[in-house]
């Protein structure tokens, strides 16, 4: 005997027919297409490589920063994107003494008659780190210079740079981080500076010059107890 189709039956109503349609339709136009990507990547595996594949060189100006990153030769496991540092000296100094404790690659924007001086603060405050600038990226007289600042410093020295500019700042060596602390200054009198010059709040001071005696922030708080346990 033949059920018949009541309101609890299940049915392929016409919508559920034209969402299959559309979806096969979608999945036999891509085919074609993924295919070729996979078969070119493939075969000419240097369009892979940032240098020979136009891919890169066509990337809007939202995105030239990765283009900089990948060709910088530094390490872009993780990054940060900084833009744009203060235009005033202070208030860059301040910055780049927050961001001494980052390690690592940083992403800058710079205009061209600033970014002397903003290489030579972070050289001074983070260290003479490994970066590379480039200028003019995705465009025709597109420009890398890479070494350490130190080094781009003296570049920039000879001939000013021009353009937009992209500074890309690698982590620092480890024996870089623990030369910076002053033997002379208390790790106390060390911790006060950077929480008044660089804002920083005491947890993060306190990581921060422990990082430059090359210490754990653990003992460093040991040492701050004990010192302020001594009679003056």
């Amino acid at each position: 005997m033949e059920r018949p189709i009541g309101r609890g039956a299940r049915t392929f109503g016409p919508v559920a027919l034209k969402y299959a349609v559309i979806a096969l339709f979608v999945t036999f136009a891509a085919f074609p297409f993924a295919w070729m990507l996979i078969t070119t990547f493939k075969q000419t595996p240097d369009l892979l490589n940032p240098d020979n594949n136009p891919f890169w060189y066509n990337l809007p100006p939202t995105l030239s920063h990765l283009r900089v990153l990948a060709a910088a030769g530094l390490p872009n496991e993780e990054f940060l994107f900084v833009g744009f540092l203060p235009a005033r000296s202070g208030e860059r100094r301040r910055m780049l003494e927050r961001l001494r404790i980052e390690e690592r690659t940083m992403i800058f924007y710079e205009a061209p008659h600033r970014v002397a001086e903003s290489i030579a603060d972070a050289q001074e405050i983070l260290g003479d780190r490994p970066a590379c600038l480039a200028r003019e990226v995705t465009k025709l007289h597109e420009e890398f210079l890479r070494g350490k600042l130190s080094q781009l410093a003296e570049s920039l020295a000879e001939r000013p740079a021009r353009g937009e500019i992209t500074l890309i700042v690698g982590p620092p060596e480890p024996s870089a981080i623990t030369g910076q602390a002053d033997s002379t200054q208390s790790l106390s009198d060390r911790v006060e500076e950077l929480i008044r010059q660089a804002k920083l709040d005491r947890k993060e001071a306190l990581k921060l010059a422990a990082k430059e005696r090359g210490i754990t922030r653990r003992a460093a708080y040991e040492q701050l107890v004990e010192s302020k346990a001594k009679p003056n």
